[in-house]
């Protein structure tokens, strides 16, 4: 097989594992798997639905982390924005949300 070949069999694999109606999901699509929060950046590999949560997955050099969509949470002054959590197993890393096609980069809480 060609390299070629394979590379785009491969390109079109991980944008078909981008799914799902989220502002996260369009902004992937639009812009590009990679995005960057508080100077960590992550590629967006996968965004699915598991137990009715939408659940992300961010790859970084040495691993992955997994990003959860808080249904519950909002950003004031940007109503509708989505509000994930980056969690490496247990551990809370980063907050971020998703509005208009717009990455936010939300400030630990106190």
């Amino acid at each position: 097989m060609d390299a070629h070949v394979a590379l785009g069999m491969l390109a079109r694999t991980a944008v078909a594992e981008i799914c799902g109606r989220s502002q996260l999901a369009a902004l992937v699509r639009s812009q590009g798997q990679q995005i960057t929060v508080r100077k960590r950046i992550f590629k967006v590999s996968r965004i699915r639905t598991e137990a009715g949560l939408q659940v992300a997955t961010l790859d970084v050099p040495f691993g992955s982390y997994r990003a959860v969509l808080r249904n519950e949470g909002t950003v004031l002054g940007y109503p509708g924005a989505e509000v994930w959590s980056v969690l490496n197993g247990q551990q809370h890393v980063v907050d971020f949300a998703v509005h208009d096609g717009r990455l936010l980069t939300l400030l630990p809480p106190r």
